[in-house]
């Protein structure tokens, strides 16, 4: 089966952000030599998070330091949001004296709700 470039662009930055140090510098590499010129915004997605903290942790910093760093930042703030809509739902909730568990993936849920 034939991979897309854009399969092939996920694949690299997969294995970036979860193989061991030495592999997932070796998969950031080719990633940067066969996408990166083009495709900036691939990096500011899902991968740019665990990507930039991987690299933070082990001390590596490159020219793409600032923007996945950026990219990190967009993440997170993007997460407070669609969490603080989330906040007055499951207040109601607990007025009503309905027991609440919070669920991975549910600022999503509430984004959509609030929307």
């Amino acid at each position: 089966m034939n991979q897309t470039a854009h399969q092939e662009s996920l694949i690299l930055l997969l294995k970036t952000a979860v193989l061991p140090h030495q592999h997932a510098l070796q998969a950031w590499d080719s990633w940067k030599e066969k996408f990166g010129a083009q495709c900036k915004s691939a990096v500011e997605t899902r991968f740019a998070p665990v990507i930039a903290r991987r690299f933070a942790e082990w001390g590596f910093r490159d020219g793409w330091h600032s923007l996945l760093q950026d990219a990190a930042r967009q993440a997170q703030l993007r997460n407070q949001l669609m969490f603080s809509t989330a906040v007055p739902i499951i207040s109601r909730l607990q007025h009503l004296a309905i027991s609440c568990l919070l669920l991975k993936g549910w600022g999503l849920i509430a984004a959509g709700i609030a929307e």
